[in-house]
């Protein structure tokens, strides 16, 4: 299994009531739904309280993000 299948399988498992933690660029987000809403709470490495927040419609949105920003990382390495 490739990166990609883990990211799909993990983002698979997000559902009400649930979260999901993905490593980004610089630090974490973690997602999770409430009620038709996905919210993203983005973490530096360092810090103990989300550094910015979002809220996405769909999960689709939310999906897009976390590829957006660990690609990001990866361009940087």
């Amino acid at each position: 299994m490739n990166e990609m299948d883990n990211f799909n399988m993990t983002f698979s498992t997000l559902g009400k009531g649930s979260s999901v933690f993905f490593s980004v660029n610089g630090g974490f987000v973690i997602l999770s739904v409430n009620g038709n809403k996905v919210l993203a709470d983005l973490y530096s490495n360092d810090g103990d309280e989300a550094c910015e927040k979002f809220e996405f419609d769909s999960l689709e949105e939310a999906k897009y993000f976390v590829l957006k920003m660990r690609q990001e990382n990866s361009d940087r390495e």
